[in-house]
């Protein structure tokens, strides 16, 4: 990549090699943005060497041998992009300077030459150049950021634009929003380096930004990765690729700064530079199926906001302790949620529909991303991932295992998602007996096996049926069976007796 900002061509086309040695001897172009003069002595010469060196400026005598000037810019129309063009002539007639115009040439000056004049047109013009390979520098850097796909005609406008604005160098920043549900990148994606104007932003979304940052040809680049690191605060994390110094490299400079940023996905926000040593964890098809099945499974069993949160964290923890690649950590989740809503419209009968989990920039809002679609399957707002019936089969299961616990409708109703009237209906339809009866027998017929084959006190068997208060039990107990536990016992150990005589 060329430095500097002397990038422009100019070539001039006069038959009199006076008028040549006379602008070369009075105009400094090197203080125009001029690195190159050419000479052409006639019109085709002037139009070979105009096609061969693609020069930005062109300084035109109307008569001259072989073909003349008007001839030139008829010949150099088809071109592309054709230099802009002052007339100097002799001639001070309407019909030259309006078949000149015709051409969209709009400086015309008469000879004996006023270099006053030339410099003022040569800048004018210049400065055209210089905004116009902006413009074009901008639209090929977004076309780039956005398509990830370069060809030869966005690198001749990066190349020719990076000469027009003196960038010798560049860094590549990806800009993104920790936060995904607040203000996004905003205005600081856009905010201007101070004393760095040459930054193109590209906006991907309203949480991601690319920022291009031009290094003038004369500067340290170590200044421009210091102010870029300045760029961090709260909220943004910034990825910042190593130092280019060929528009051919662009693409490489993207992934380096989406590589840098994803630094922050453990580390939270702040600036990261690149290093060839990328997150690299990563979880295998068998591990990623059984990581699914012990979640799902966690849940199955408990599904209140408590146990979810805490299956998920340890789930996490994993990663965190791994370094899990963030595009291994999606995976994984999309891969339960996807199977979650695959069983329950299998379930229904029906297709699962395409969930919106989207990728997050730092770990903890990938959790808290997940957790909530965690949370919208179960509470039923997508559809519940199992019938009420099935439920309810769930219910009876749960207080087979737990009987020590609390079984309360409140707590039950929580735990499966499930209105507590609509429990205790289903549940008497499904088994024909109610809620409260059939936990009652669980505990009671629990009780009875641990008075008859324990040496425990009845205090202590009160207690792992679910009864904190032993007088509680023992009426329950003595309603149940007709006998108060201590006669159960002693009743069952007397008939035993009798047996064995």
């Amino acid at each position: 990549m060329e430095r500097g900002r002397d990038y422009m061509k100019l070539m001039i086309a006069d038959d009199q090699p006076s008028t040549h040695r006379f602008l070369d001897k009075m105009i400094d172009w090197t203080s125009l943005g001029i690195s190159e003069v050419h000479h052409a002595f006639h019109g085709q010469e002037a139009v070979e060497r105009i096609r061969e060196l693609e020069p930005e400026l062109l300084i035109l005598d109307l008569r001259m041998p072989i073909l003349d000037g008007i001839g030139v810019l008829r010949q150099l129309e088809p071109l592309p992009r054709k230099p802009k063009t002052i007339i100097l002539s002799a001639h001070d007639e309407f019909e030259y300077a309006r078949d000149a115009m015709k051409f969209g040439v709009r400086h015309y000056l008469l000879k004996p030459i006023d270099t006053a004049a030339v410099i003022e047109s040569v800048g004018a013009l210049g400065g055209e150049v210089r905004r116009e390979a902006a413009d074009r520098l901008e639209s090929a850097i977004a076309g780039v950021c956005r398509l990830k796909a370069v060809d030869e005609a966005a690198l001749q406008a990066i190349n020719g634009g990076f000469r027009a604005s003196g960038i010798g160098a560049y860094v590549c920043l990806f800009v993104t929003a920790a936060d995904r549900e607040g203000d996004g990148v905003g205005d600081a994606a856009g905010m201007p380096l101070p004393a760095m104007p040459n930054q193109f932003v590209v906006r991907l979304n309203r949480t991601d930004a690319y920022i291009i940052q031009g290094i003038p040809g004369t500067d340290d680049p170590g200044d421009t990765l210091r102010a870029c690191r300045s760029m961090a605060r709260d909220g943004l994390i910034i990825g910042i690729s190593r130092v280019q110094r060929q528009a051919e490299l662009l693409l490489t400079g993207l992934q380096q700064c989406e590589a840098a940023a994803e630094a922050g996905f453990y580390d939270g926000i702040g600036a990261y530079e690149y290093a060839e040593t990328p997150l690299t964890g990563a979880i295998g098809g068998q591990e990623r199926d059984e990581l699914a099945r012990g979640l799902t499974g966690k849940l199955e069993l408990d599904y209140s906001a408590p146990a979810l949160e805490r299956a998920v964290d340890a789930m996490f923890a994993g990663f965190r302790r791994k370094r899990v690649a963030p595009a291994a950590v999606y995976a994984i989740c999309h891969h339960i949620l996807f199977m979650m809503l695959k069983d329950q419209h299998a379930n229904a009968g029906g297709k699962p529909p395409c969930d919106k989990l989207e990728p997050q920039p730092t770990l903890h809002g990938l959790q808290s991303h997940f957790v909530r679609h965690l949370q919208e399957i179960v509470r039923g707002r997508v559809q519940p991932a199992f019938s009420a019936e099935a439920t309810i089969h769930r219910i009876k299961q749960y207080v087979d295992t737990s009987f020590s616990g609390d079984l309360s409708l409140d707590t039950m109703a929580a735990k499966f998602i499930l209105n507590k009237y609509q429990l205790c209906r289903l549940f008497k339809r499904e088994f024909g007996v109610s809620y409260w009866s059939y936990v009652t027998r669980v505990r009671m017929e629990k009780a009875s096996e641990l008075l008859l084959y324990t040496p425990h006190k009845v205090a202590h068997i009160a207690l792992t049926v679910g009864y904190p208060d032993e007088s509680h039990f023992s009426n329950v107990f003595k309603k149940y069976y007709g006998l108060s536990p201590t006669d159960y016992k002693r009743s069952h150990a007397q008939q035993s007796s009798t047996t064995n005589q």
